[in-house]
């Protein structure tokens, strides 16, 4: 009797652990596209404190421009950032990926606090929205150069900045100061 009532608590068990135990393994052993954006958007972040303009623009698209903004000009105001207001610290939520197919959208909130400027002291909440496409590349792997399905940024929206609501990238140049003009100087 003890034996058929264990076998049957087993069953029951399995029956309803199973499918939750298979579940949390898919979950953490399966990297999804959203998994993979949050994680670019925090090797992004890790970029920022290390002042690495390089790294922060490494996965946006080569052929970037919005907003008449290129890749290489976000990284110019990335450095111009780092001149005027010196050693950052930030962090990254990410509220919400989107995958659509070969777009997604993410839409992030950026803690950056800064030695110098109005980014000192405390952390400043920055908004954006990041829209990525997935491409086809030439990656390096151990055994040499394939070609891999990649994400990279072809869009970012700046939303807010601190207690600012901005007009698009003009607000944020027009505070650091043009990339191929200086803006104000380090206090």
């Amino acid at each position: 009797m003890a034996e058929i009532r264990t076998r049957t608590l087993v069953i029951i068990l399995a029956a309803v652990f199973g499918p939750l135990l298979i579940w949390i393994l898919l979950d953490i052993l399966i990297v999804t596209d959203s998994h993979r954006i949050e994680a670019m958007c925090e090797q992004m972040v890790l970029a920022t404190e290390a002042e690495d303009p390089r790294g922060m623009v490494r996965f946006i698209a080569e052929n970037y421009s919005y907003e008449g903004l290129t890749r290489d000009d976000l990284r110019a105001l990335a450095e111009r950032y780092f001149t005027l207001y010196g050693d950052t610290t930030a962090t990254i939520t990410t509220s919400t990926v989107n995958v659509q197919g070969a777009l997604a959208s993410a839409d992030v909130v950026v803690a950056v606090r800064s030695a110098n400027g109005e980014f000192s002291g405390y952390p400043v909440p920055t908004r954006w929205r990041l829209v990525f496409a997935r491409r086809s590349e030439n990656v390096s792997t151990p055994k040499g150069r394939r070609v891999a399905w990649v994400w990279r940024i072809i869009e970012i929206q700046p939303v807010a900045v601190g207690r600012v609501n901005v007009d698009g990238w003009r607000s944020i140049v027009e505070r650091l100061g043009s990339p191929a003009r200086p803006g104000p100087r380090k206090q």
